[in-house]
């Protein structure tokens, strides 16, 4: 799957999340999307650097080569039309 189809997968379980009183983050998490952590760190952090999502907190680290990601506030979500976006 190109990382293209995984940012639209998350993007639109975001969206569709939003008219939920609770949201779980399981349903974006890097097992959810078949990909690997540090590949679903890097997009998440993609993401958040490109204001398609907040509520991200983002770092880096000694003990790897990639950034991490955590957290997730679902309202915080900025919907974009994905298809001129993307």
């Amino acid at each position: 799957m190109d990382n293209f189809t995984i940012i639209y997968n998350i993007l639109k379980t975001l969206e569709k999340a939003m008219s939920l009183e609770e949201f779980d983050k399981d349903t974006i998490s890097a097992e959810s999307q078949k990909i690997l952590f540090p590949l679903w760190c890097r997009i998440i952090k993609i993401m958040y650097d490109n204001n398609y999502i907040t509520g991200v907190e983002v770092w880096e680290t000694f003990d790897c080569n990639y950034s991490k990601a955590a957290g997730l506030d679902v309202g915080a979500y900025r919907s974009f039309c994905l298809l001129s976006a993307f």
